[in-house]
């Protein structure tokens, strides 16, 4: 059985190729005849096919990284520039593209996918991130925030904070963080390096360590905190599974 997700983007993608939008790819005839066999490629007028193709595209792109803060020159692995789709939508919509309107579907389905059509939201909505992970450091101290960590009011904070080392690390093409934007992050205790990881490895190898010492086994429940609030449990559990092959990008050294 294919997974809807993958089936998805596979279907976006055969309409990019088919519009022609991806350089060096076509459909053969018998490819074109199966697809429309199925009124895959009938059922839209072309326009609208590319705009199918290039919304779910963004709609990817919102599913893995929880936001559509992207750059106008943000490119896909396939060569689409999404993220100049993705500014025309907001021009249009704000009426500065003549002759040009976005349908009411099309906007639900933008907004479903957390559309920013304010620009100048895009920086608002960086900074109200920003706002939840200083809360969080002025509770616990540090920044030891689990990937899937969301807060109270539904903001994928965990991805988040991944997503700015990965900016800053350079490993998101087109996108980068202001001097202004790493400086308030330095301010909240922001791990950058993979040096800084490891020792924040140690420090939770330590901790379990004197939980060990102390109780003579290491039967943590995931929820339990230690003391200065480090997901103890939780950091276990993932070391559990990075041993056992559950994190095919991840594994433990010998040491």
């Amino acid at each position: 059985m294919v997974d809807g997700k993958v089936l998805g983007q596979w279907l976006a993608k055969q309409r990019s190729i088919y519009n022609g939008e991806l350089e060096g790819k076509s459909l053969s005839d018998d490819q074109i005849t199966k697809l429309n066999a199925i009124e895959f490629l009938r059922r839209l007028p072309r326009s609208d096919m590319e705009w199918e193709g290039r919304y779910q595209l963004a709609k990817q792109y919102f599913i893995q990284n929880g936001s559509l803060d992207i750059s106008c020159n943000y490119v896909t692995g396939d060569g689409v520039p999404l993220g100049r789709w993705i500014y025309k939508q907001r021009r249009i919509y704000q009426g500065v593209m003549k002759g040009r309107v976005l349908s009411p579907d099309q906007i639900n389905k933008l907004n479903d996918i957390g559309m920013i059509w304010d620009s100048n939201r895009i920086k608002e909505s960086w900074m109200a991130k920003y706002q939840l992970a200083k809360s969080f450091f002025n509770e616990h101290g540090h920044l030891d925030i689990n990937y899937a960590y969301v807060s109270e009011d539904g903001t994928r904070l965990g991805k988040w904070i991944n997503r700015q080392r990965l900016v800053y690390r350079g490993n998101v093409k087109d996108e980068s963080l202001s001097n202004e934007q790493i400086e308030m992050l330095n301010v909240i205790k922001m791990i950058w390096t993979n040096t800084a990881n490891e020792n924040l490895w140690n420090d939770k190898y330590m901790l379990c360590k004197d939980y060990y010492e102390t109780y003579g086994h290491l039967n943590i429940p995931r929820s339990y905190r230690a003391k200065n609030g480090v997901w103890l449990g939780n950091w276990l559990y993932t070391q559990r599974r990075t041993y056992n092959g559950h994190f095919p990008k991840k594994r433990l050294s010998s040491e």
